[in-house]
């Protein structure tokens, strides 16, 4: 392994370049091929410099990388804002994991509280690591080729604080002053905002960065005692039994209900609750997720309290949580249903769309559970969830939401449904080319705030930069550019159709 002082040294270099580097890519530019590019290198320093430093990667990383290199490509795909977003958190995420450590050392066989605690651990490094790399961590005398280091030292570090601070100075009296602003200006003829903002962005980057690198890289690993991982007493099956069972109890009262409720139809729902079929639908769908998500950590909280020194023990809660398993996945079609019921009367959304992933995901979880955690295994519970939840994620940008909302609204405005324009002109350019294709299809209100919505987007488009480039933005671009003429037309028209 390399001596400490050389790889803070290294700790520093990398931290700098990669901070520069992202300043660069990421600054004032909208997501595409930078992040792409930036994940990347990212991703390539991390495996280089634990490889160098002889610290190695935490087990399971090709698994992680299986996944984040991919998603990583996502970048140059989508558009939507929404979609990047979710693929900005779970590449922060895997990234960390990554790099993390463990106290069993592999996160194929890491609890739960194992997986946040290397989040927890990770993130506190990243967030004030970069101050005892600084003090401790870098012999700075020890830098070859600086003559008179004595003095060189102390000036490089007066200079690198005196920077940042006197730039937040001078920006804040060149705008308390207009005369102060214009000597400025025509002194240094640059732009200090600007300046200001080049500062933030490598300092925050770099920050970030050299704590996380040096988290792995130098500081102790930190262990767990594995006998001191309950934070509550051993709980008997008495206890355990009488919460599942209540639970399941309900959960099958519930199902029974809405087989009730599905072959009455919706003149039994209106009868029974006064509500119309779609209204009941709408009500329920997203508390059908947070049931589903809120039983599985119920089951898993359960097994974990469980006294398991006996066997009968074990095979009572193993047969009531199997149980409930069997019933959520019930409640599970029951939320797919009112989907399906929903977006007949009301279409799609993203909130819609997504809520649906996240339920599809649960249901491939309470799957791996009964697989796992009920098979004794709760050890791989956590990795295969994990994956589970990357590759949904991998699928949805597979899927194109936005492109899919787009397509089923406008079907059900030919059926003569409601259509909302405004919410469809927002969608992001993955959704544009279908938009601007199957725009006479809408009456002619509905064209004219489409047209009128994308020519305000995309009229004054900034001027290329290959940093922010990705394929549905140049497609969205290129639509735009084709059906010009036709959405100026429209846009024009107010005429309001037929309804």
């Amino acid at each position: 392994m390399m001596d400490s002082k050389r790889v803070g040294l290294l700790v520093v270099a990398i931290a700098a370049a990669i901070a520069v580097l992202g300043d660069l890519l990421l600054r004032g530019v909208p997501w595409g091929a930078n992040v792409t590019l930036f994940s990347l290198v990212l991703l390539a320093v991390m495996v280089l410099s634990a490889t160098w430093s002889g610290c190695g990667l935490v087990g399971g990383w090709g698994w992680l990388l299986g996944v984040l290199i991919p998603l990583s490509f996502c970048f140059l795909w989508r558009d939507s804002l929404a979609l990047l977003t979710l693929n900005v958190v779970a590449m922060t995420g895997g990234l960390a994991l990554v790099y993390s450590r463990t106290p069993r050392g592999d996160l194929r066989v890491a609890g739960i509280v194992d997986v946040f605690h290397a989040l927890l651990v990770t993130a506190v490094h990243a967030s004030a690591g970069v101050i005892f790399l600084i003090r401790n961590d870098v012999e700075w005398r020890s830098w070859q080729g600086v003559k008179s280091s004595a003095r060189f030292i102390p000036t490089l570090r007066g200079v690198l604080l005196a920077v940042p601070i006197s730039l937040l100075f001078l920006a804040l009296l060149m705008s308390a002053d207009a005369a102060f602003e214009t000597m400025v200006r025509k002194v240094f003829d640059i732009d200090i905002a600007v300046l200001v903002e080049h500062s933030l962005v490598i300092g925050f980057l770099g920050w970030i960065v050299a704590g996380f690198l040096r988290g792995r890289l130098i500081a102790r690993e930190v262990v767990v005692s594995q006998t001191s991982g309950r934070l509550i007493p051993f709980l008997g099956i008495q206890e355990t039994g009488i919460v599942l069972g209540a639970i399941n109890v309900i959960f099958l009262t519930f199902i029974l209900v809405q087989f009730e409720y599905l072959f009455g139809g919706s003149a039994f729902v209106k009868e029974t609750t006064g509500v119309t079929f779609a209204e009941y639908a709408r009500r329920g769908f997203f508390e059908l997720v947070a049931v589903a998500g809120l039983s599985m950590l119920l089951l898993l909280t359960a097994d974990w309290a469980l006294n398991k020194e006996k066997r009968k023990s074990v095979i009572v809660f193993r047969t009531l949580a199997g149980a409930q398993v069997l019933l959520v996945l019930a409640v599970m079609v029951s939320a797919i249903h009112r989907l399906v019921l929903y977006k007949a009367e009301f279409g799609l959304t993203e909130a819609r769309v997504y809520a649906m992933g996240c339920l599809i995901w649960l249901l491939l979880v309470f799957i791996w559970f009964g697989w796992t955690v009920l098979r004794g295994r709760r050890e791989r519970f956590a990795f295969g969830a994990l994956i589970g939840a990357y590759g949904i994620l991998l699928a949805l940008n597979a899927v194109n939401p936005d492109r899919v909302i787009a397509a089923v609204n406008i079907a059900r405005a030919g059926e003569g449904k409601h259509f909302d324009a405004h919410y469809a002109a927002s969608l992001s350019g993955d959704a544009l080319p279908l938009l601007v294709d199957e725009l006479p299809r809408l009456f002619p209100a509905d064209r004219s705030v489409i047209a009128r919505r994308l020519i305000q987007r995309f009229a004054g488009s900034q001027p290329f930069d290959l940093r922010s480039w990705n394929i549905a933005r140049h497609e969205a671009i290129q639509a735009f550019i084709a059906h010009q003429r036709e959405l100026r037309e429209a846009a024009v028209n107010l005429v309001e159709g037929p309804r």
